[in-house]
């Protein structure tokens, strides 16, 4: 639902950790609007049996899919943790397992991204298309100035700094 100034209302993860059940595994993409397979399904069904009479109508059922695709999101995310975590833990033991995992998996991403750009000063093929290192640092720059892994490793640490302190480290 959408608030007063226009804002669509969000859901809290106790909410959704307690709503989440099976996971939606189909969604569709309604011009830029994630919606649940079943939810389109059931909004097609609905107008092939009369029961959305003119776009006016349309309009309001597209709104009211994107004012719950919040809720949907979330419950998602939370079938998902509970596939690969197990059935059984609490919504707090699931955040803390999944926000430990975060930590570390933000740090391989980072690593892997710095890999990446380091390896093309490394290949024999790429160094071919230059006459010399400094030519190739002119143009390709060094990794470790390279804006897309500067911005990586901001991100990176600043997840991992969340992460931490919702953790209390």
């Amino acid at each position: 639902m959408r608030q007063a100034d226009g804002t669509r209302n969000k859901i809290s993860i106790a909410t959704a950790a307690q709503a989440s059940g099976k996971r939606d595994g189909s969604w569709e993409n309604l011009g830029g609007q994630l919606v649940p397979s079943r939810k389109l399904e059931e909004l097609l069904d609905r107008a092939r049996e009369g029961g959305i009479h003119d776009w006016t109508d349309m309009h309001a059922q597209y709104e009211r899919l994107a004012d719950e695709y919040p809720a949907d999101k979330t419950a998602h995310a939370w079938a998902v943790l509970r596939l690969l975590y197990g059935e059984k833990p609490s919504a707090s033991d699931l955040s803390r397992s999944a926000l430990r995992d975060l930590i570390v998996l933000s740090g391989r991403v980072e690593e892997q991204v710095f890999a990446t750009r380091a390896k093309d000063h490394s290949n024999a093929f790429r160094k071919a298309t230059f006459r010399s290192e400094a030519e190739m640092r002119a143009v390709v720059g060094l990794p470790e100035d390279n804006a897309f892994v500067r911005k990586t490793r901001t991100d990176m640490a600043d997840i991992r700094a969340r992460a931490s302190a919702f953790l209390g480290q």
